[in-house]
């Protein structure tokens, strides 16, 4: 334990596989931090097979032995470990900066609300390309912060939580893919702000070195894409090390890095691109409604993916029950395997709409046309005789020309600002109450699932589980449950006739 104070204390989590060349670097920065606030250290051993837990025994910090491998799974051991209101969390090969507890400790002290911190990350002893496209990264976060007060990415090597609020969303989820560090913000965004420290975390190139830089990049590319697309894989915490004759080899990759630098800057604008339109809450591509009038304790319970039996039926008995009205953004081939349920979607007074064709978020990327919305209105149509108003794009993914092509079918584009987050496949409907009550505030649109995808018969029974809780909840904390028209104050449908005049028939 270092330092003396009445401050909360903090817990330093350094999950550990194979380290023991980096280990006592990283423990060294820890116990020279600056800092009046009293905190502990504890190393998680990821079953290591070298002298990792030695390392930290001898340096005097508390070690915990983890035998599931995976950066998910040791993170969540420090946690459990932890006796910290505040855990922060860096990797084994990193430096943390004098300031980087003090940094920690206050913005959680000035800001009450704050629920996860994340800083800046250098490479001092990186490969060339890397030193320049890390103070890039550093440098757009900075600027969405200062943009929007929201911090955009998590860096996995610097931040912190509050550990009563990440106990409230059921801990690290220990199916998080590769990209999970980004969906820690997802995880805690129902508790809390999440907020930027400026303490830079120096940390090691050896994953660039020992693998190659544009490799890794591409890597890390493709779990971004994988992760967006619903094809996430599980974390793992590779063991690293530099190959025999590495100093030549990273002689000659810089040479093909300062080759590379003139495309540098198309990179960054494709990424920031793909961000935007990965990121539901975008309106650079074109106006989203996320949310209603703030005025009133209203909000709009919203479903997606459906229909799906006997789910969807069994979420409307419910909304029967409790003689509450929902949209439902339907998927169009959905609709045609369950058109009874489409139907009863219509006539019990809920209001269905355009989830698209078969949600695919490819389309939503390469079909220049997006016939995915047509498609899906005619099935809608023909199915229940009805011409929806509303378009939610599959995980809230959006584009330029798929917008203009909604825009031009005369729907408006919903997004939300609330969810349950069952997408997760959460183990219990406690916690998809926890995340939406801790979110709503008047005029939210609450996203739910009555369906996954495509998945037929996919289980969505802890939604139906968790839903008369989240409506009574919210009842007796005055709110009023409309439909997405009611709450916007517009038709639910568009005229049938319209659609004739939009598509030239």
């Amino acid at each position: 334990m270092h330092g003396e104070s009445d401050r909360p204390l903090i817990s330093v989590i350094v999950p550990a596989y194979n380290e023991e060349l980096w280990l006592e670097q990283c423990i060294r920065a820890l116990q020279s931090q600056e800092t009046s606030v009293l905190y502990e250290i504890i190393v998680v051993d990821n079953n290591s097979t070298d002298s990792t837990a030695e390392v930290a025994e001898r340096l005097g910090v508390r070690v915990v032995h983890e035998s599931r491998r995976g950066l998910s799974f040791a993170r969540q051991a420090g946690q459990d470990a932890a006796r910290g209101e505040i855990v922060a969390h860096t990797d084994a090969d990193s430096a943390a900066p004098p300031d980087w507890i003090e940094s920690i400790a206050q913005a959680f002290e000035e800001f009450p609300d704050t629920a996860v911190v994340s800083g800046p990350m250098c490479f001092p002893s990186a490969p060339l390309l890397m030193q320049v496209v890390a103070p890039i990264q550093n440098f757009f976060i900075w600027l969405w912060w200062l943009l929007t007060g929201r911090l955009g990415v998590l860096n996995g090597c610097n931040f912190a939580l509050r550990a009563a609020f990440l106990a409230k969303a059921g801990g690290f989820a220990t199916g998080l893919p590769l990209t999970g560090d980004s969906l820690v913000l997802s995880i805690m965004r129902p508790y809390g702000t999440a907020r930027r420290i400026g303490a830079k975390m120096r940390t090691s190139g050896r994953r660039f070195h020992g693998q190659g830089t544009l490799r890794v990049l591409t890597f890390y590319a493709h779990e971004q894409l994988a992760a967006a697309l619903g094809r996430e894989r599980l974390m793992s915490a590779p063991d690293i090390r530099l190959p025999d004759g590495w100093a030549v080899q990273i002689h000659r990759r810089r040479r093909a890095a300062l080759a590379l630098l003139p495309v540098l800057p198309v990179l960054v604008l494709a990424g920031s691109c793909a961000y935007m339109a990965i990121n539901p809450t975008s309106q650079v591509y074109g106006r989203i409604v996320l949310h209603g009038p703030e005025g009133e304790k209203t909000v709009a319970l919203t479903f997606d993916d459906g229909p799906n039996e006997p789910f969807t039926s069994e979420i409307l008995d419910v909304l029967d029950r409790e003689g509450v009205k929902a949209t439902f953004f339907a998927v169009g081939v959905n609709v045609e395997t369950y058109p009874d349920a489409a139907r009863r979607i219509v006539a019990d007074g809920n209001v269905i709409a355009n989830h698209s064709w078969d949600h695919s978020r490819i389309a939503t990327a390469v079909d220049f046309r997006y016939s995915q919305v047509e498609r899906a209105q005619e099935a809608i149509e023909q199915t229940t005789g009805v011409l929806p108003r509303f378009f939610r794009p599959p995980a809230g993914i959006h584009t330029p020309w798929q917008l203009k092509k909604v825009s031009s079918a005369g729907l408006t584009t919903v997004n939300w600002d609330s969810e349950g987050y069952d997408w997760q496949r959460p183990n219990s409907p406690e916690r998809i109450e926890q995340k939406v009550l801790a979110s709503v505030r008047p005029g939210s649109i609450i996203l739910l699932h009555d369906g996954d995808e495509t998945r037929h018969g996919s289980d969505r029974s802890q939604t139906v589980a968790a839903l008369p809780v989240i409506i009574e909840t919210l009842r007796a904390e005055g709110y009023t449950f409309v439909t997405l028209p009611q709450m916007l104050d517009t038709d639910a449908y568009q005229p049938r006739v319209a659609r004739a005049q939009s598509s030239g028939h």
